[in-house]
């Protein structure tokens, strides 16, 4: 049991492993952002990240380093989670949504200007247009050999011996 690789579990346990993992990494990078760049503590946050990221590492080690540095993670992380809903919740509870008989709404339009109705943009679309002097019977010539090269099979120009 103690010889256990993060592969030897089985899906939920995964990843049940890769929250707290990832939780606990982000709370270490969370203080080596707040810690001082002289410290002792930022080499052994460091030291902490690279064996939480190690996928050869033992999970009891991991587990351990996870203890040490955060004490009762799962606790905190439920607690976290826990403040989050909560702070969803009030978020919710700000929103009104207006319903469909409401005064705002009846009186709000929306208007969106549209280039294509402004006569200057027309004028200059329509002077910028380079008209093709080909004919509409070379043109349909032009249709009628493409789609009889694509209907013959692909061949090389060379011969094969």
């Amino acid at each position: 049991m103690s010889d256990l690789k993060v592969g030897d579990l089985d899906l939920e346990q995964q990843a049940k492993l890769d929250k707290e993992l990832a939780w606990c990494i982000r709370k270490l990078y969370t203080k080596l952002e707040h810690a001082k760049k002289d410290d002792k503590k930022v080499n052994e946050i460091i030291m902490c990240i690279n064996i939480l990221k190690n996928p050869s590492e033992l999970i009891i080690k991991k587990r351990q380093v996870m203890f040490k540095m955060h004490g009762d993670y799962r606790s905190k992380m439920k607690a976290e989670e826990s403040k989050k809903s909560s702070s969803k919740d009030e978020l919710e509870i700000k929103v009104k949504f207006m319903n469909d008989g409401s005064k705002e709404i009846k009186n709000s339009k929306y208007l969106k200007k549209s280039k294509a109705h402004d006569p200057e943009c027309v004028d200059k679309k329509f002077h910028t247009l380079s008209l093709n002097e080909k004919s509409a019977k070379e043109i349909g010539e032009n249709y009628f050999q493409m789609e009889a090269m694509k209907n013959s099979h692909f061949k090389f120009n060379f011969q094969v011996e």
